[in-house]
Order: structure tokens, then sequence, then C-alpha cells
């Protein structure tokens, strides 16, 4: 074994001040720090595509190469028997034989600081300001081949720096109405420092730095009221504007012993410093009427709308892939029912749910459409379609006594009403991450002892259905479900505000993959990120606060 990959070391830190300057006047300051020294998560290759090359079109077009010779694609015989083995040794060659390695660790920390201020003007007025300052900086290395040949290997890094203010005012209207009107703003910086060894796409191989700013400002304006109809029956509204603008800077340098300070980039020439924008704005809106009738028994019925913001490709590999994408939007319908039953000894929820999505994001992994000397590679999030979601859910709660039971099941059903002739998605693929069913199932005794104190063991028995990863599903991009049983056993004293426990992660050491990534038509090859198998570990925790 030369090394180890999948190993953590994280630590955590947080601090909380309350200040009440008066009857009417609260101040808290919260303040959070962690720092993650982990090792590069556990990968290993599952499969290789040797078949995968250059066709004498992209040789001719200028990328180079030798006809019929393909990329490096690692042979079969690094394909491990064993999930938990990699021969991945996180090496490449670059340009002009410059040979690189890094070692598999990750770093990332992260800090912040959040203010919020408190105003109770009258009896009917308040005034709540929360200012929130956020900064990370995480590096990372990847070795995509998980094998020595060394076709795909990157260092990154991000720096980001986040400010948000946020200012509500909160009122009611005698017993008629209550409501609360708001703004938001949000500064956010990031860069992209990088360099990547990626000797899979283009045979003379593709090494180079590059060097991103990102930059972000939104601001939001927003209200929300409750008007008490009747006694037991409220109608909840909202309303929110958003704006949007981003700007993303190109920059693709050869190393420094490369003429360094060009692009790297293939004809036609690219501009470093090259922008790509995103500027929009959206209007979202939500009802909710709810009916309680009894203090145990609520339905509603709810519609409202979302979106997620648009953007700029951040990986093109040739200057016509620096193409924009626009917003996906959601308008959603849920009806439900809360409900207490047997003297509050079972809660039951449940809800049914209908979703319409438009311009759906999805990332392509080949995009001829944009033109330019290859149609792949390709990373470019693009707006592939539209689609409906729809399905229910349950959640069920049991207790008496020290013992205590809960359970939640749901399912979904998702189909695409149109997609775009140019993403290659047929109207039956599924999009890429879902999953069609989830279930869990949790039992604990909590059990006195004669001192006080508390053995509590709890099991959890749960399942995640299967899903694609592509947007194009092909069957290797398929990633199986899976079953999941965990334990703890946790003894509580009868003073002292602190509890310890043992605890059991994957008690029946089954084994699944968490992540895969099939790659197998464009890099050759396809690697997935294995479960953790069976751990125990002991687990500590002591409470400053007020015991509860």
């Amino acid at each position: 074994m030369a090394g180890k990959e999948g190993g953590t070391d994280y630590h955590a830190g947080r601090l909380a001040l309350r200040w009440l300057a008066s009857d009417n006047f609260e101040v808290n300051l919260t303040g959070d720090v962690s720092i993650d020294n982990s090792e590069v998560a556990g990968t290993n290759l599952l499969a290789v595509n040797p078949s995968v090359g250059w066709t004498n079109g992209e040789i001719n077009s200028g990328l180079g190469g030798v006809p019929g010779q393909p990329p490096k694609i690692p042979p079969a015989l690094f394909i491990p028997t064993s999930p938990y083995v990699s021969y991945a040794n996180f090496c490449a060659t670059g340009i002009a034989g410059n040979n690189y390695c890094w070692a598999p660790y990750t770093y990332t920390k992260v800090w912040g600081t959040n203010l919020t201020m408190d105003w109770k003007l009258s009896d009917t007025l308040a005034v709540k300001s929360i200012t929130a300052y956020r900064e990370f900086n995480s590096q990372w290395v990847n070795d995509d081949d998980t094998s020595p040949v060394g076709s795909s290997l990157g260092w990154s890094e991000l720096d980001n720096h986040t400010l948000t203010q946020e200012l509500r005012l909160t009122g009611t209207v005698g017993t008629l109405l209550d409501y609360t009107v708001g703004g938001f703003l949000l500064d956010q910086v990031t860069n992209y420092p990088t360099h990547q060894v990626l000797d899979y796409i283009f045979p003379a191989s593709f090494d180079f730095l590059g060097d991103d700013p990102i930059s972000e400002k939104d601001y939001a304006a927003f209200a929300n009221a409750t008007w008490h109809v009747v006694e037991k029956l409220d109608l909840n509204v909202g309303v929110r504007y958003t704006n949007q603008k981003k700007d993303y800077t190109y920059n693709r340098y050869n190393p420094s012993s490369i003429g360094g300070g060009q692009s790297v980039f293939f004809p036609p020439p690219f501009e470093n410093g090259e922008v790509g924008s995103y500027s929009g704005s959206h209007v979202d809106y939500r009802a909710n009427l709810d009916y309680h009738w009894t203090p145990d028994l609520m339905t509603y019925a709810s519609v409202s709308t979302g979106f997620k913001g648009g953007g700029t490709n951040p990986r093109p590999f040739i200057p016509q892939q620096i193409q924009p994408f626009g917003n996906e939007t959601l308008t959603a319908y849920e009806v439900g029912m809360k409900s207490d039953w047997f003297d509050h000894s079972l809660r039951a929820n449940v809800a049914a749910f209908y979703n319409k999505y438009k311009q759906m994001q999805v990332v392509l992994l080949t995009c001829p459409q944009f033109g330019g000397p290859a149609g792949e590679p390709c990373a470019a999030p693009i707006n592939g379609g539209n689609s409906n979601i729809y399905g229910g859910e349950l959640e069920l709660n049991y207790s008496i006594g020290g013992f205590s039971l809960d359970g939640s099941y749901s399912h979904q059903h998702f189909e695409f009403t149109y997609v775009d002739p140019n993403t290659g998605i047929t109207l039956g693929d599924l999009y890429p991450g879902f999953q069609d069913s989830k279930w869990s199932l949790g039992a604990q005794y909590q059990l006195r002892l004669p001192n006080a104190a508390s053995i509590t063991p709890r099991l959890d028995f749960s399942y995640s259905s299967g899903y694609f990863t592509n947007a194009n599903n092909d069957p290797e991009s398929w990633l199986p479900g899976y079953h999941l049983l965990n334990g703890r056993v946790t003894y509580k004293p009868d003073q002292g505000n602190w509890d310890v426990s043992v605890v059991g992660y994957n008690l029946a050491n089954g084994i699944w993959y968490t992540q895969l990534f099939d790659l197998t038509t464009l890099e050759g090859m396809k690697y997935g990120i294995p479960s953790v198998p069976r751990t125990v570990s002991i687990e500590f925790k002591k409470s400053f606060g007020p015991r509860t």
C-alpha cells in the first residue's frame, strides 16, 4: 500500500454571544470556524473503453495526434477486484514532458460571523437586521483516471468571500393580519486558480493554468402576509423580486516553463480576460391556505414558484463553449395533512405534490451545437427542456413510554414534456440525480437506570433508489440504489449536560457507490466513490447552555 484515500481530519468551533440591551432591543453575535485536512475521497476504476480515440476529422481540424491512436486510457488490468483499492498515483505528464505529482489531500477552511439585531418598536411592530460575512478557502487534487496512466490530473482552489445583509419589518394589524416586508443584498467574490493536465482530451496533452475571478451581486425585495380569514382558516401569501448579476472572467495560460502567458485554447484565438456575463431578474409568489379542523388536525393546499439562477459555462475547453444559460423555473402545487392521534402518541403527515419545471439546467458532456474544432469534450450547463415531477410522501412517528418508532416513505415520477433537440436528450430520459423512491424506518428505547441516568439504543434502516448520473441516460451512468443499517447506543446522565454514544455506520457492511462518473464515451473510463465500510466510533457531546 503506497497511500490512502478517504480518511477524514475535521475540526470545528462555534461561539455565540447574546446582549439584552433593553426590554425591546436584543443583539446576537455568532462566529464559527471549521478546518478540514482530509484525504481525497476514495475512488476506484470501474470500467474502461479502449475504443475511445480520435477521428481523422478531429485530427484534420487542428487537434493533432496520430490516426487510430487513442488518448491515454487505463488498461483493464487497473480495474481492482476490491472497491477499496485504487491504483491512482496522482501523477501525470503534461506539455513537453513536464511531470507533475500532487499529494492526495484536501484542505478547506471556512469561517464566518453573523450579527442579528432585533428592535421591538411597539406591541405590533418589530425590525430585524441580519448581517453576515462568510469566507472559505478550499484546495483539492483529483486523479480522475484512478490509475498510473495519468490521463486526467488536476489541482484546484476556490477562494470565496460573501457578504449579505437582510432587513425585515414585521407587524400585525389587530387579529386580522400578520405581515413581513424586507430586502436582501448579496455581494460575493470567488477566485478559481487551477492547474489541469488532461491528456485524455488531446494526444498532445491539454496542460494549462487557470485563474478565474467570479463576481456576483444580488438584491431582492419581499413581502409576506397571513390573513386570518375566519377562525381556524388562514391564507398565507408572499411575493419576492430577485435581481442577479454574475461575471465570470476566463484566463488560461501555459505553464511558466512552456511559454507562460500564452493562451492554450485551440483556434480560434482566445483572449485572456474574456468575460462571460449573466444578468436577470425574476418574480416569485406563494399562496397557501390551511384549515385547523381540530388542535390535532390541519390540512393545507399551496401553489408557489421558484427559480434557479442562470449563468455562464465555467468549464469551457474551447472559446466556442463560453455560452450563457438562463433561469430554471418551477411552479409547485401541494396538498397535505398534518395530524396527531391517540393523545399525541402517533403523528402522521402526508403530502402530494405536482411540480412543473421549465428550462431545466443540465450539464452536457458533448455539445457540437456550439461549433468550433471539437464538439467534445464539453461540460457546459444548458437549458435542456421542460418536465413534470409528481408524487407523494408519508411521515409517521409513534411514541409510548420510552419507546419510539418513526418512518417515512416517498415516491415520485419524472417525465420530460419537451427537450431541446440539440442536447441529444430524449423524452424518455430521466433527469440526472432523480430518485423515484426513498424510505426509512427507525426505532429506539430509552431505558432508565436506578441513578436516573438513561441508556438509549437505536437502529435506523433506510433505502434510496438508484439514478442516472448523466443527462443522456446511457446504461453505464446508472448508479444502483442501496440499503443502509445504522445504530447507536447513547448514555446520558441525570446531571451534567453531556452524553456519550457508541455509533455504528453501515452495520451490515454493505457495498455500494455513493457517486459514479461515467466518462466511457469521452475519457474512456468510469470511476466511482465506494461507500464507507462498517465503521464504529465514539461520539461525545457537551452543552454549555441550560439543560433541556
